[in-house]
């Protein structure tokens, strides 16, 4: 698990990169056209979810694998983020704080240890988070269950107080009764903007 975890806290980290690369973009560029800037956050969106990465020389991305995989294991254990300014201030701290002399039986490295319990902290925090988005989901559709078909994917409800879409697979648009009837075209045009 402690793989795992180090091998999605590197990805966090070169997907933090990219992020203030974006961003740095977005405000040098406030003229640029709208599309550009979706495309570049989508370029975050998969830098997130592909679980590995390309490196080249002129990559945005000082490092891809900031923290050494074998850093458990390692008597000096080191960071490698691709600047040199950075590694010079934090590897000292890490190195004496973190160094493991003693190799004898039955004593672990420090920073496996903290690696491990930080491990724990994610796939807890993880598994909250499912079940919180799953049981909102579940109150949510049990809130639009007396949704009445309008046509199409519309369904307009008493219990909602904003327009939403609902669904991955088969998305749904819910109006609330309250909207007005000149607006309604503009609303729905603009949840099947969110949808498209």
């Amino acid at each position: 698990m402690e793989d795992i975890f180090l091998k999605l806290f590197n990805m966090s980290i070169t997907a933090g990169w990219l992020i203030l690369a974006v961003l740095v973009i977005r405000f040098i560029f406030k003229k640029a056209p709208k599309w550009i800037f979706c495309v570049m956050w989508g370029l975050v969106g998969i830098r997130l979810l592909l679980p590995f990465s390309f490196e080249s020389i002129l990559s945005l991305i000082p490092s891809s694998q900031t923290v050494p995989s074998d850093i458990m294991y390692t008597s000096a254990p080191e960071i490698h983020s691709g600047i040199l300014a950075l590694n010079s201030v934090i590897n000292p701290v890490i190195t004496e704080t973190f160094t493991h002399t003693d190799f004898s039986a039955g004593t672990t490295n420090p920073i496996q240890t903290l690696i491990t319990v930080f491990s724990y902290i994610w796939i807890t925090v993880t598994c909250i988070m499912l079940i919180y988005a799953f049981l909102s989901y579940i109150a949510l559709k049990l809130k639009v269950r007396t949704a009445t078909k309008i046509y199409g994917n519309i369904r307009q409800c008493e219990n909602v107080d904003s327009p939403f879409v609902l669904g991955i697979i088969k998305p749904l648009i819910y109006l609330p009764y309250n909207i007005e009837e000149e607006d309604c075209s503009l609303v729905i045009e603009h949840e099947n903007a969110h949808i498209k």
